[in-house]
């Protein structure tokens, strides 16, 4: 009995380790956009970010998955004594707009580079095909914001290989600081 509890353990490990290896995308080389540093996945195309704040957009060959990498400095914009959670700014900025998304969980916790941030798992119908949207967004202070956002057909899973894709490249994210260790 004892041999067939460990000889399922064992082939469930393996299983688990050959899924995670197949939902794995490699990143490329870091980035540098002004003060920002990050990585996007080697090998997929590179598409113009022509809806500013976007400062970077990617997508994989022929699946229709893609990646959006947004800067935004709003200072100016809202009093100086405003502050948005990223929820309130995603919701501002039109990135995540309940009317328009079905929001399949409550925001998650998640770090974008070593700042506290959101995710948020949402969908939307387009045709036939319903379409998934993985927003991680941070507000690193007043004015600024950085989000990454992930669309790809489909509905999310568990163990969704999006939500990898999207942490993988949160954690690549590096802000340079001015030395009273303030994002610039």
């Amino acid at each position: 009995m004892w041999i067939i509890l460990a000889g399922t353990v064992g082939l469930a490990s393996i299983v688990d380790w050959h899924v995670n290896q197949v939902n794995r995308v490699e990143l490329g080389a870091p980035i540098l956009k002004g003060n920002l540093s990050f990585q996007l996945p080697r090998n997929w195309e590179e598409i113009e970010a022509d809806n500013p704040p976007a400062i970077a957009t990617v997508q994989e060959p022929g699946t229709g998955r893609s990646v959006t990498i947004y800067y935004d400095d709003f200072r100016g914009e809202l009093p100086a004594n405003i502050s948005l959670t990223p929820v309130q700014y995603l919701q501002l900025r039109g990135l995540v707009n309940p009317k328009k998304l079905d929001i399949l969980a409550p925001p998650s916790p998640i770090n974008i580079g070593s700042h506290p941030g959101v995710l948020i798992i949402a969908a939307f119908g387009h045709g036939d095909v319903p379409v998934k949207v993985l927003v991680a967004c941070a507000v690193l202070r007043p004015g600024i914001a950085i989000t990454v956002k992930v669309e790809s057909p489909g509905l999310p899973t568990p163990n969704d290989p999006d939500e990898h894709l999207i942490r993988s490249i949160t954690n690549s994210i590096h802000i340079s600081t001015n030395p009273r260790g303030m994002p610039i």
